[in-house]
């Protein structure tokens, strides 16, 4: 199995090539930006790009609809940890083949891979209703948004007064953001969430919307 992968953040990026590898799949690029994807997607014709769209914590499906006009054979799956409604408009229109929630675990996002390569459209680690229907005004997630934000950092081994600074919020609403995250991972103290994180361990269990 051929894969393009395209991750912002580059220590789960550098984590899932060797997982992925680790496992027999062949990576043909990987990047870290949105904007380059496309062409390397239409160089290397993968079975499968796996595509994070949430970039500095704004969404680029712009990058999916690219990739679909200019490598139509190539099979597209969202792996994301804040499935939007862009994103099911996205997958509803076709745009992008699957969507798989970023804390689901290797054998998970394997298989689904070849799920997808397969031709199966796939929704995996998210909750949807069994008519495939969603709420115009509804929006599922595992971690909030801010919640996925404060994970990143801390799997940079970023500080609470850090992470605060930087997402310009004060400590007391960081705690908070920790807090929140480390109950619905069902995991005690910020070192197994990152180590969970950057194993590609992360379980759904209690995490995506019920």
């Amino acid at each position: 199995m051929s894969l393009v992968l395209c991750d912002d953040h580059d220590m789960f990026l550098e984590s899932l090539v060797t997982a992925l590898t680790g496992v027999g799949e062949e990576i043909d690029a990987v990047s870290q930006h949105a904007d380059e994807i496309v062409d390397l997607v239409v160089e290397h014709q993968p079975d499968v790009c796996v595509l994070d769209v949430m970039f500095t914590g704004s969404p680029r499906l712009d990058a999916a609809e690219l990739i679909r006009d200019r490598a139509p054979a190539v099979k597209l799956l969202l792996l994301t940890g804040n499935a939007t409604r862009e994103v099911w408009k996205a997958y509803d229109a076709r745009v992008v083949d699957g969507v798989m929630n970023k804390v689901c675990d290797i054998e998970v996002l394997q298989s689904t891979i070849n799920r997808v390569a397969g031709g199966e459209r796939v929704v995996e680690g998210w909750a949807r209703d069994p008519a495939g229907l969603r709420d115009d005004d509804a929006e599922t997630a595992a971690l909030t948004e801010r919640e996925y934000q404060v994970l990143e950092r801390l799997i940079d081994g970023a500080s609470t007064q850090a992470i605060a600074d930087q997402l310009g919020i004060s400590t007391h609403t960081v705690r908070s953001h920790i807090q929140n995250l480390l109950r619905k991972l069902g995991v005690h103290g910020r070192g197994k969430a990152v180590n969970m994180a950057l194993s590609g361990l992360l379980l759904d269990h209690g995490v995506a919307a019920r």
